[in-house]
């Protein structure tokens, strides 16, 4: 509605009011004269914008017209109504003065009439209330009486009743008692028939674990040659050191892991063909047994039972304290999964402190205040704690209290480089356990962002394409640069959470800022040695997708 619209609908209704007013002689001159008053208020709220409008439309100058002629002949002809209403309402309020004068004299008179009317009224009521006063007094007296003698009654009826509660309660006590005392007899009995399957159940894992860490940490490893895959080549290798080299079967069982929810039979098979092939360990060499982490759920006595276990099998025992709704703890689970496939020789624990009351009691008893939260244990005593989802700081922990590892060696040829030896060389600046536990936990990550299995084998690929041509090339230094907003890097593998992560696993690092952000590997890094053998694996156990 424009304000010209409104300003004729505000006067309309003014005029029409006052025609009511003038026409309505069955109602009280003083409520119409109120009316006039209020008509006229609303006339006057809208003359300041009808004024401005008048002078709007009087404007002489062309140039500075806003209204056309039509719009012009309306709004002065509004001003006009302007001017007659006020003069209508000043004639409506001539006619209704001298009627509301006669009306306000003959209220003045009625209110002194019900003046003298209530001053009477009031002595009545005050005589009345003096009379009702003594009455009162008198039943008061009645009443107390009455109360005093209903007390005396309802305090002897307590007391009986009391005095009856109290036997009955006294009885509900003896049987409550003597049921408690049968159903912890029943408990004692049910508690000892599971200590004792839990002591059987202990002994087992004692034994499988001892098996295990006995397995994993065997020494003096040594190995001849094996068998090139044609007449002329024959590859040969020897430890060298006891670092080990990738785990095959560990980063292929975790490759499969991520693939298997999307991943048709010949995938899996792929996968499965790759663990294979890359861990042919000749008779007489150590092979380390696939690692997971052992979750808690019966709380202080099962824990206590893996730490014994591991005590006597002189294994380090590290325990993830988390909850489910905490994020942190979901971040790092991938890469706490992934240390226990790579450190064979740790037992990696599990509590979840919501997962049962018994583990909610164990983590108040360990006084874990954060989470998630790792404590490291050793011949049954905390050796070490820290909180927070570092993977690095915890990787780092862990090796400062685990018993080193045995060599492992994988005799597998790879095309365009040398056999996969577990030399520690000068310029390798990371532990071969811990490139792999980087990479398997940054792959994992980065299968958690891709939608489906296509997205995540093209990135895993493109890292590998990198990685290669470092390899490939190794002594030409723009091969070990990768600028961030190259369009195929960042399509393909940078636009991804965990992208970054898997290059900086290999050995890249960050370098720059803005634009000009890149991924640099040193001429250090580049000679790791296990660069070549994680592709060869990497390569074999990531399956095509067509």
């Amino acid at each position: 509605m424009t304000l010209f619209s409104k300003m004729c609908a505000e006067v309309d209704g003014v005029d029409a009011e006052l025609d009511a007013v003038a026409a309505a002689t069955s109602t009280s001159a003083l409520e119409r004269r109120d009316r006039v008053a209020a008509a006229s208020a609303r006339l006057e709220e809208a003359a300041p914008s009808i004024e401005k409008m008048r002078g709007t439309a009087a404007e002489q100058d062309p140039e500075k017209r806003i209204y056309n002629e039509n719009i012009t002949a309306k709004v002065l002809y509004l001003f006009e109504r302007l001017a007659g209403l006020r003069e209508k309402a000043n004639a409506v309020n001539t006619m209704l003065n001298p009627l509301a004068e006669q009306e306000e004299a003959a209220a003045t008179e009625a209110k002194a009439v019900t003046a003298k009317a209530k001053a009477e009224a009031e002595r009545v009521a005050a005589e009345a209330k003096a009379d009702a006063e003594a009455e009162r007094i008198a039943a008061a007296a009645a009443a107390k009486q009455k109360e005093e003698e209903e007390a005396a009654r309802v305090t002897t009826e307590r007391e009986a009743a009391r005095a009856k509660e109290e036997a009955e309660t006294a009885a509900a006590k003896a049987t409550a008692a003597a049921a408690k005392a049968a159903e912890a007899k029943a408990a004692a009995a049910a508690a000892e028939t599971e200590r004792a399957r839990k002591a059987e159940e202990g002994r087992a894992k004692k034994a499988a674990l001892v098996a295990r860490v006995g397995v994993s940490t065997a020494s003096d490893v040594s190995l001849t040659a094996a068998a090139a895959p044609d007449a002329t080549t024959a590859t040969t290798t020897q430890v060298v050191s006891t670092t080990p080299p990738p785990n095959a079967a560990a980063l292929a069982s975790m490759l499969a892991s991520m693939l298997a929810s999307m991943s048709p039979p010949s995938i899996t098979s792929t996968i499965a063909s790759s663990t294979r092939s890359s861990t042919n360990t000749p008779s007489g060499v150590a092979k380390t047994v696939r690692g997971e982490v052992r979750h808690v759920l019966g709380g202080a006595a099962e824990l206590r039972t893996a730490l014994e276990e591991a005590s006597a099998a002189g294994a380090l025992t590290v325990v993830d304290w988390s909850i489910p709704t905490c994020g942190p703890c979901q971040r790092i689970r991938p890469a706490y999964a992934a240390m226990a496939l790579v450190r064979q020789n740790v037992q990696f624990v599990g509590v979840d402190a919501h997962a049962s009351a018994e583990n909610a009691s164990l983590a108040r008893d360990a006084s874990v205040r954060a989470f998630p939260t790792f404590h490291l244990y050793a011949n049954m005593r905390r050796v070490g704690e820290m909180s927070g989802a570092d993977e690095t700081r915890l990787a780092a922990l862990i090796d400062a209290h685990a018993a080193p590892a045995a060599a492992e060696i994988i005799v597998s040829p790879v095309p365009n480089s040398s056999p996969a030896v577990t030399a520690s060389v000068p310029g390798s600046t990371t532990s071969m356990d811990t490139m792999q536990a980087a990479i398997a936990s940054a792959l994992t990550t980065l299968r958690g962002a891709c939608a489906g299995l296509p997205e995540f084998v093209t990135a895993t690929k493109t890292a590998l394409l990198f990685v290669g041509n470092v390899l490939d090339n190794p002594g030409d230094g723009k091969y070990r640069k990768v600028r961030l907003a190259n369009p195929g890097f960042r399509a393909k593998l940078g636009r991804f959470t965990g992208g970054i992560a898997v290059m900086e696993a290999f050995g890249f690092e960050k370098q720059g800022d803005g634009d000009d952000l890149v991924l640099v590997m040193s001429e250090l890094s580049a000679t790791h040695p296990g660069l070549p053998a994680m592709r060869a694996l990497l390569e074999r156990a990531v399956p095509p997708v067509g």
